[in-house]
């Protein structure tokens, strides 16, 4: 009764907390870009840029930006156009973006400048499809130095995916072609574990390399190309907590489709605020790091956490995205549905519509559009290097004819 008494205290005196220790997601589900052990995030629905304008169905994608704050965009591809990944909106049918790669393709950053290197415990996620097992590569490092990777098919088991840690092998079970898997594991020297679709965990206990730059979608040597598509990825610089590792499954789920029907306050996950709930908060009263009752993540289960449970006390709601289409048809903007109040919103792109090489305006590299430049950078810049009339002053049949004996058009 005691322990009642000063609950109700609690809850009587109870005010928001102050601005809460960074936690690996954010009170909505979603991952946090500040958290300090997220090391590089990339996903086809936010990143992939052609130029400096973000991808379009179809486009190529030069660069794949870090959704994390800490740039560690993947810059680099290959100068042959034919081996660039595609953006594809929905490659597989799922109503799902990705980047897509052909079996030659791949897009990496290297280990001085850009990505950096690893050499603590990491913990990954992956959300790919591989349609073919060819031995292709999900992802690897940029060198020989160090290397972990991930591939599909493997001389000894040739269905199989298979982890290296740069100094072994782990067999992590058969693959399924044409399918989305979501792969989340957790490397450090002597222990290793690897869980495929919610799956048993697949352990090992090996040495590891350090993961010095990274690679998408091939090799570090780029002879081993998948033939699929790659949705999302997250990197972290340590070895997650079992709380924040189901954190983040249950952000791929939600997003991808394994989740079930939870919400913010829905700590049973039973599709409904209510009192068996507000037990499990119970059950973890008082100071608690990463617990699921602490809602407003300042370290303490506390009443303040009673007072947000309570505002969101009921049935979950439904996805206010579902079915939201805010495609405004102007290529000049981001259109994307806020995923918390399922209204559109649509931000400028920088620079969209003044036109010049890359702009989506600029119109078609392979007729006189009438302005300066035209909308393939590549081709555009290749142009424009024979003839700076093209983008200084207008785009006319002289540039198309130049256009035509350039191999970037």
């Amino acid at each position: 009764m005691r322990h009642g008494s000063s609950l109700l205290a609690a809850i009587a005196a109870a005010t928001l907390a102050g601005p809460a220790l960074a936690q690996v997601v954010l009170p909505d589900g979603r991952p946090n870009p500040a958290y300090d052990g997220l090391y590089a995030w990339f996903q086809a629905d936010d990143g992939p840029r052609a130029g400096k304008f973000p991808a379009v169905d179809g486009s190529p994608v030069n660069n794949w930006l870090d959704s994390s704050d800490n740039g560690r965009d993947l810059v680099r591809v290959s100068a042959d156009a034919a081996r660039i990944p595609v953006y594809a909106e929905d490659a597989a049918g799922n109503g799902m973006p990705s980047v897509e790669f052909d079996g030659d393709d791949f897009i990496w950053a290297n280990q001085v400048d850009e990505f950096g290197e690893i050499s603590t415990g990491r913990t990954i996620f992956i959300v790919a499809r591989m349609d073919v097992i060819n031995s292709g590569y999900l992802f690897d490092s940029c060198t020989t130095a160090g290397r972990n990777a991930m591939f599909g098919g493997w001389s000894q088991a040739p269905e199989n995916w298979t982890v290296y840690t740069g100094i072994d092998i782990i067999d992590c079970g058969p693959v399924v072609t044409e399918e989305l898997v979501g792969i989340s594991m957790t490397l450090e020297n002597g222990a290793q574990s690897i869980i495929i679709n919610d799956g048993e965990p697949i352990t090992a206990s090996l040495d590891i390399q350090n993961l010095p730059g990274f690679l998408l979608g091939n090799r570090y040597n780029v002879v081993n190309g998948m033939i699929g598509g790659i949705y999302e990825v997250l990197v972290f610089d340590e070895v997650l907590t079992a709380a924040d590792l189901d954190a983040i499954d249950a952000y791929l789920d939600d997003k991808y489709g394994g989740g079930g029907n939870a919400c913010f306050g829905d700590l049973n996950d039973d599709g409904t605020v209510n009192g068996a709930d507000f037990g499990v908060m119970l059950a973890e009263w008082g100071p608690c790091a990463d617990c699921g009752g602490d809602l407003n993540m300042d370290g303490e289960v506390s009443g303040a956490d009673v007072g947000l449970l309570l505002s969101v006390w009921g049935e979950c709601p439904g996805d206010p995205c579902d079915g939201v289409d805010c495609d405004d048809m102007d290529p000049c903007t981001i259109d994307y549905c806020d995923p918390l109040t399922g209204e559109c919103v649509h931000e400028p792109i920088d620079g969209c519509g003044d036109g010049g090489c890359g702009d989506p305006l600029s119109g078609n590299c392979n007729e006189a559009n009438g302005t300066p430049g035209c909308s393939d950078a590549a081709c555009c810049e290749a142009v424009c290097t024979v003839d700076s009339f093209c983008c200084d002053v207008e785009w006319d049949e002289a540039c198309v004819t130049i256009a035509a004996s350039q191999g970037d058009c």
